[in-house]
């Protein structure tokens, strides 16, 4: 009869022990994470870029109202970074007889504390009877469609819209599919927060979602 052949204890040489499969699997998930994280610092970087940049960090002049989207307040009661910023750009651009639309989150209150948009505007010498505070909307789609509705009301046709830059593309978007006629999108010298040190900022990550999250679903079903 032919010899017989003992079984390798240890298995095939085909197949991979524990320990080898676990550090290849570690492999490929830190390969992954480093992938992600290289993703994400580019799209962060992304969105610290206005649509249009201004060489000489000028406004547009052919407007004849301005749009200005709120970024929220601080807990505290005043008004987040962003949102000061947003005014600073308003008060930049304000010509006479030019109306503001300051669209929700402009009035900010904490106990005694409070900070709105409008008085940053009205004490910096803009006529109150050109602001105008709409404070229903809490979302950039109601925001948009009531600047377009108060807009056209107006005889507006051609608005400039302000907004820190992170968020120009998604107001583009949006306030594309809701105005019919032409507008600009502008941010200023923005002084408001950005992205740059990704690697020590992981509270932007949901605000990076929010932003690309509502693009795409716009994109796709807007």
């Amino acid at each position: 009869p032919p010899p017989s052949i003992e079984p390798n204890p240890r298995g095939s040489g085909s197949e991979m022990t524990p320990p080898r499969r676990r550090k290849g699997l570690l492999l490929f998930l830190s390969l992954s994470l480093l992938c992600v994280l290289a993703l994400a610092s580019g799209l962060y970087r992304l969105l610290e870029f206005p649509l249009v940049v201004n060489t000489d960090e000028k406004p547009p002049q052919d407007f004849d109202a301005v749009v200005v989207f709120s970024g929220g307040c601080r807990s505290d009661g005043t008004l987040g970074m962003s949102t000061r910023a947003r005014i600073f750009a308003a008060l930049e651009t304000f010509r006479p007889g030019t109306p503001i639309l300051l669209m929700g989150g402009f009035t900010c209150r904490r106990g005694e504390k409070n900070e709105s948009g409008r008085r940053i505007l009205t004490e910096n010498g803009i006529p109150p009877y050109m602001i105008w505070d709409l404070q229903r909307s809490r979302i950039t789609r109601e925001d948009a469609q009531e600047a377009s509705a108060f807009l056209l009301t107006l005889g507006a046709r051609h608005p400039l819209l302000i907004t820190s830059p992170y968020h120009q593309r998604r107001v583009s978007l949006i306030f594309s599919r809701v105005f019919p006629y032409t507008f600009h999108v502008y941010s200023g010298p923005f002084k408001g927060e950005t992205f740059t040190g990704f690697w020590g900022k992981w509270h932007h990550l949901g605000l990076i979602l929010h932003e690309y999250g509502g693009i795409l679903l716009w994109t796709l079903w807007g």
